[in-house]
């Protein structure tokens, strides 16, 4: 990894402002409003690269020149017509001034020297200003990280005993020890990377997001404020509902208004320290949309100070201010002053500004020998204990093969599916079946494809589209033929492709149903019928230019619409097409056959087919994310009868038997119709991937015959790498301390073993009942370790001795 540009902004700051000339600064080039060359400028902006130190006042650099005159009322500042400063510096500027100059030298020549207890002596400068000036100095020896409690965190997760207690110095000196001829700036990295490992606040389920209103200047404020459009109207504590506040807010400034007064009490009320604040603007360029400028977090209560004109406030930490560079946000929409983010999007926000990016790099790397053994073999079983994370591990496996960004996309995605075996489940819900249905045509049965199979079909089309227009399908499409009432260039069709819908006519029938049409021929009933009834969004449509001609590919995204402003042609249904103006011989595609002249019906091609017209005449597919990779998750594969769900697809999910080569006659093959991809016979994929989840101690792991067990490569989660997912739990030493015994308690127990230990899964439990271990062992671990022991004489014994290891007793 190259830090060339760290290590060239250092050097660069030292020309500018050298050691020896320290002494010869004077208070316009330490602190300069108006330009961007001075001392204070350079430390928390040009050398941003070399640890942040944004946030908080300017008060941090003891003196600075201000834009707005503080308040008069303030007891601990100073300030004249230019600077203000803290009042125990001295009575006038140049006093305060001398102080600061004497403090930032003596820290520049104790960071050359390496002399840190000196360095924690020196109070005139705020902690992180001082201790970066210490580290530019410093020839690169101190370590660039500037926060007390984010040192404190990072040294105990790298072994320090007493880090909870230790100075900034002491964290110092405890790391440079373990820096091991590192480069300087990438153990920085890895020390930030181990902070946001372990960030108590990312890690609080019951943490939220909020969006503040602001733009580059936010960063500059210790704290948020708001209340000025009722200042001296209500004494906003009182308020005990939002309801109440409401009321009286619209009372007293005679608006009637619900947005401001909801947002005030959000403020007051909904926020707790360690929430997350994002501070955004919105831009508008034909589309409304946001930039993100950077997060940071709540550190206090709310506070009220009615002499100000916000009277409302509460402390923010700033930790990833980027003014120069915000982020464009196109999904989040509120453009209120002060929103919560909802859940849904709150993870989406956390990625675009990196806030889980450490993390999810973690998982990537834990996960990859896994993945890397999947793509080899196609199949893959995670055996392991008890709560060892195997379903998480699955489903993160998937997310990280089909490069999405949390288990909220998976679940809509695709490309991804999930089932869960149980005894009762069987060939029909897995492969295919004859289910009950009751039309027009009266009480029958049809057959329905199960889960996987029509899983595969999805893989299948994934090969030919892009991850977004293979979202738009729906799980099993029809691809129907139109005919935009006419061939050739017309009119009708011309609008129908700028405006995306079909369009189809017969006026005179007005908006009824088909079935009323008695006057009418059959073949147009069907058309009717068809496109009224049948047509089903998420279904494809080709539109026809000839009988042997397709001139546009498109998914049908609304219902059925009849609206008689259209004319002659008033039914509707919309359209998002895929490619349009094309000239494609359909021939060719279609087995030698040329489209009939109705004007709607189901098209003999095959949905893939369609697709690869589409994959032909786009460039849509090379400028979005391909959806090659398909996942299937089987949890507790075990616990189904294999044989009976898998019948014929043992052969086809053979690793040596993907794709076409592998292809079987199912059950049901006579029912399947013209247009089914597997109308020929089923097959796997080439690109499905398998990945079944059980526990080695279920008693239902027998079921597993030999010809199953040699179809899957087999990988063990064991208990110990599951401890990963305790990382920033509250109580984790603890918890991995407790787990550790109780697991090599379980070893040396007669007739268990290491497949009986037991998974952090059931640990993570701690944080619901607030650190009561006694309640995690009564509620959770005793059950399962009795049952461990049913039926053995001693089982009382042996259940004792777990208890007296989980708590630590000899």
């Amino acid at each position: 990894m190259d830090f060339t540009e760290q290590h060239n902004i250092n050097e660069e700051f030292l020309r500018r402002f050298p050691l020896e000339k320290l002494k010869d600064m004077t208070l316009e080039q330490y602190t300069n409003l108006n330009g961007s060359d001075s001392f204070c400028y350079w430390i928390e902006f040009k050398t941003k690269i070399l640890g942040s130190v944004s946030g908080n006042t300017s008060y941090k650099f003891g003196i600075y020149q201000y834009n707005q005159k503080p308040s008069k009322d303030q007891t601990t500042k100073r300030y004249d017509d230019k600077y203000t400063w803290y009042s125990n510096l001295g009575a006038t500027a140049i006093e305060a001034y001398e102080k600061v100059k004497e403090a930032v030298i003596n820290i520049a020549e104790n960071g050359r020297k390496g002399n840190l207890e000196a360095i924690e002596s020196i109070q005139v400068i705020a902690p992180m200003i001082k201790w970066k000036i210490a580290f530019i100095y410093s020839n690169e020896t101190i370590v660039p990280y500037y926060s007390l409690d984010r040192l404190q965190v990072i040294a105990y997760n790298m072994g320090m005993n007493n880090a909870n207690d230790a100075s900034i110095s002491e964290i110092q000196k405890f790391l440079i020890s373990k820096r091991n001829g590192m480069d300087i700036h990438e153990y920085g990295k890895i020390l930030n990377d181990i902070w946001h490992q372990h960030d108590p606040s990312l890690q609080d389920p019951s943490q939220k997001l909020w969006m503040w209103s602001g733009d580059e200047y936010t960063f500059e404020l210790s704290e948020l404020r708001c209340g000025s459009s009722a200042k001296g109207k209500l004494m906003f504590e009182e308020y005990s509902s939002k309801k109440e506040l409401s009321e009286d807010y619209r009372k007293a400034v005679q608006k009637d208004d619900v947005q401001i007064p909801s947002m005030y009490w959000r403020f007051m009320k909904e926020v707790k320290k360690g929430d997350i604040v994002v501070v955004f603007g919105t831009k508008r360029e034909g589309t409304q949309y946001h930039l993100l400028y950077g997060w940071g977090k709540f550190t206090s209560d709310v506070s009220f100070d009615y002499t100000n004109e916000n009277p409302i406030s509460r402390t923010v930490e700033w930790h990833s201010p980027q003014p120069s560079a915000p982020i464009t946000d196109t999904q989040t929409k509120n453009a209120l002053f002060f929103h919560r983010i909802k859940d849904k999007d709150s993870e989406y926000i956390m990625n675009l500004l990196n806030m889980i990016e450490n993390e999810s790099a973690q998982t990537m790397n834990s996960n990859k020998e896994y993945i890397q053994l999947l793509k080899v073999n196609k199949n893959l079983i995670l055996t392991g204990a008890p709560g060892t994370g195997k379903t998480y591990k699955a489903r993160e496996m998937a997310r990280e093969m089909l490069g999405l960004k949390s288990i909220e996309e998976l679940k809509t995605d695709k490309r991804y599916g999930f089932v869960q075996f149980h005894p009762s489940y069987d060939y029909t819900d897995f492969v295919e079946g004859l289910r009950p249905k009751n039309d027009d045509k009266g009480i029958g049965f049809e057959r329905k494809d199960g889960v996987f199979k029509e899983f595969c079909k999805q893989a299948i089309l994934s090969e030919a589209a892009d991850a977004d227009t293979l979202n738009d399908i729906n799980s099993n499409p029809t691809v129907w033929k139109v005919s935009l009432e006419g061939t050739g260039d017309n009119p009708t069709r011309t609008d129908c492709m700028d405006n995306n819908y079909i369009r189809i006519g017969w006026e005179k029938y007005g908006d009824v149903e088909f079935s009323d049409y008695n006057d009418y021929f059959e073949g147009g009933k069907n058309v009717l019928r068809a496109f009224q009834n049948s047509m089903e969004i998420g279904d494809l449509v080709v539109s026809c230019y000839s009988a042997k001609e397709i001139d546009a590919v498109g998914v049908i995204t609304g219902n059925y619409e009849y609206r008689s402003e259209g004319g002659k042609y008033p039914r509707y249904r919309a359209v998002k097409w895929l490619v349009k103006n094309i000239r494609e011989n359909i021939v060719d595609l279609n087995k030698n056959k040329a489209f009939t002249l109705s004007t709607v019906y189901k098209a003999s091609i095959t949905a893939e087919a369609a697709l690869k017209i589409v994959k032909k005449h786009s460039q849509m597919v090379n400028n979005s994310p391909r959806a090659d990779t398909a996942v299937f998750v089987i949890d507790e594969i075990n616990r189904g009868e294999i044989s009976k769900i898998f019948g014929e697809l043992f052969f086809s999910i053979d690793p040596g038997y993907r794709g076409i080569n592998g292809i079987v006659k199912t059950q049901y093959q006579n029912l399947i119709e013209d247009g089914d991809a597997f109308k020929d016979g089923f097959y796997v994929p080439e690109n499905v991937y398998i990945i079944g989840t059980m526990n080695d101690i279920d008693r239902s792991v027998e079921s597993m015959d030999f010809a199953m067990r040699r179809r899957f490569a087999w990988k063990e989660v064991s208990a110990e790498e599951s401890q990963r997912m305790l990382a920033g739990l509250p109580y984790e030493a603890e918890a991995k301390a407790r787990m550790n015994r109780l697991n090599d308690a379980i070893l040396k127990t007669r007739g268990l073993g290491k497949a009986y230990q037991i998974g952090a899964a059931y640990f993570m439990k701690i944080r619901d009942y607030q650190g009561d271990f006694g309640k995690l062992w009564e509620y959770h671990l005793e059950g399962l370790l009795y049952e461990y022991h049913r039926g053995n004489n001693d089982a009382s014994k042996q259940l004792e001795q777990l208890k007296n290891a989980y708590d630590g007793i000899e």
